[in-house]
């Protein structure tokens, strides 16, 4: 039944199914069986899903498979690398700094969530007249370069999670993750080398894994970090965004540019693909980390300098206004109004992003910095 849960979740994210309407009154039970004892059933899910791809193979590549690495070979690299064979993707597996039997994902394939790489925009007006969910409850990334601000709406994002987009002539990409709730926003600039990003169609510790049009080398969004191939260990500087209401937006902002629903795909941009998955404990995805220190679904806000990574419990420091955290001889302050967090370290703002507990602490197992409310 999880099998057949991802397949109607991912059928739909894609767009192969662009409404609920025939079966929305069933998937709550269907969704319940997908997620039941998803820790037990792990071993199972990777087999089965392993099992079905090597299955798929024609023939002939099988053959190729054998002729060129031998069985002995094909036995011992089987689990790394058949869950890249027939997704799509260049990237080579022999250079990595994840195990990648962590990796899942066998569909969609590469592109099959399409990213969005010529975003268009609508004034404040123009959007409030002609998308139909906008309203001032309607959240979204915010981001702000040089007076010039552009609001990425949750309910496009969802769709496509990353945006290859200019403001003020950065070149940055705007990701979001909706089983981590993972909102990070990146300078594609790397090496002089300016990249554009895609949807892999893998999963990593059931984050989305990103790949380069250079070098298809698959970037972990959570640790914003090259985990496969040629790029490996390489870095992405994030900039600061915030995770705003379209009222907040309005407020904090004087030049506004809202992204359109004219994106070049067929989506129903009214609906949520993912329904009331933030709304309960459970994950779609099995993860190694078992850190119930909050529910898994929590948000925080994530502000990381040096090798020290500083969460910030979101629902506390909106309550608060401030915070204070102290990490070895540094003291971070941190301030919420109006929807914007900014936190400081010796007068020097620090840019962040926001992130579902059990993916922080997941991906960030060795250094926790926990700020909460006393």
């Amino acid at each position: 039944m999880e099998i057949i849960g991802r397949v109607f979740l991912l059928l739909y994210a894609t767009g192969m199914l662009t409404s609920c309407d025939g079966w929305s009154q069933k998937h709550d039970s269907v969704q319940e069986s997908a997620i039941v004892d998803i820790k037990t059933q792990r071993s199972i899910i990777i087999e089965e899903e392993e099992a079905w791809l090597w299955a798929s193979l024609p023939r002939r590549e099988i053959e190729l498979w054998e002729e060129n690495v031998g069985i002995a070979g094909m036995l011992s690299t089987t689990k790394k690398d058949q869950k890249f064979m027939n997704s799509g993707l260049l990237t080579d597996t022999s250079k990595t700094s994840i195990d990648l039997n962590l990796v899942l994902g066998w569909w969609p394939s590469k592109d099959g969530i399409p990213a969005i790489n010529n975003p268009k925009f609508y004034s404040i007006s123009e959007a409030e007249e002609k998308l139909d969910f906008l309203n001032i409850e309607s959240t979204g990334i915010a981001v702000e370069i040089n007076g010039e601000a552009k609001f990425y709406p949750y309910n496009i994002l969802v769709w496509h999670e990353i945006v290859n987009d200019s403001v003020w002539w950065k070149d940055i990409s705007v990701t979001f993750c909706p089983l981590c709730g993972s909102a990070i926003v990146y300078d594609r600039n790397i090496d002089w080398e300016t990249l554009r990003f895609g949807v892999s169609g893998k999963l990593y510790q059931s984050n989305l894994l990103m790949y380069d049009d250079s070098t298809e080398s698959l970037w972990s969004q959570s640790i914003w970090k090259a985990v496969v191939w040629e790029k490996t260990w390489k870095e992405l500087e994030y900039i600061q965004s915030n995770l705003l209401t379209f009222g907040d937006f309005k407020k904090n902002y004087t030049a506004w540019l809202i992204l359109t629903d004219d994106t070049g795909a067929i989506r129903d941009y009214t609906q949520i693909p993912y329904w009331d998955y933030t709304e309960n404990n459970d994950l779609y995805f099995p993860v190694e980390n078992s850190d119930e220190s909050f529910s898994p679904k929590e948000m925080f806000y994530i502000v990381n300098n040096k090798k020290d990574s500083l969460a910030f419990l979101l629902s506390d420091l909106r309550t608060q206004k401030q915070a204070v955290l102290t990490v070895w001889n540094d003291l971070y302050t941190a301030s919420f109004k109006d929807g914007i967090i900014e936190v400081e370290l010796a007068w020097e703002l620090l840019p962040g992003y926001y992130e579902m507990w059990f993916s922080w602490a997941t991906h960030n197992t060795w250094n926790k910095n926990i700020w909460k409310a006393e």
